[in-house]
């Protein structure tokens, strides 16, 4: 599974500008139902994938946020958990999603990444 998502976001997504997606460690086992990635302006592509008719998910929000956690000390210097739920798009069903989708999808982000 790893390898066809892999093969699919190669094909698709190579050349997409200010998009990072997720790696998965050659060790581990991924569950690729969701993929994510990482990009600048996210509420923005936010808005232009739903406006396309395709659905995205965030992250869940870093426990440091929630109120019975905001006086915890354990955010020292970066608080990445913060950042990832910021700037992380997640795409739900990635290996359910058919090639049109995934063309769709990537035209998508490359029409909003590169405006004409």
């Amino acid at each position: 599974k790893r390898d066809l998502l892999r093969g699919i976001l190669d094909r698709w997504f190579s050349q997409v500008p200010d998009i990072r997606w997720q790696t998965v460690l050659s060790q581990a086992e991924p569950f690729c139902n969701t993929i994510s990635f990482v990009c600048t302006r996210p509420t923005a592509l936010r808005e232009a994938l739903a406006r396309a008719g395709i659905g995205t998910t965030s992250f869940t929000p870093p426990l440091n946020r929630l109120p019975a956690f905001r006086s915890g000390t354990y955010i020292r210097i970066h608080d990445h958990a913060q950042q990832l739920f910021d700037q992380c798009i997640r795409i739900p069903d990635a290996l359910e999603k058919s090639e049109a989708e995934w063309a769709r999808i990537s035209e998508t982000l490359r029409t909003h990444v590169n405006p004409a």
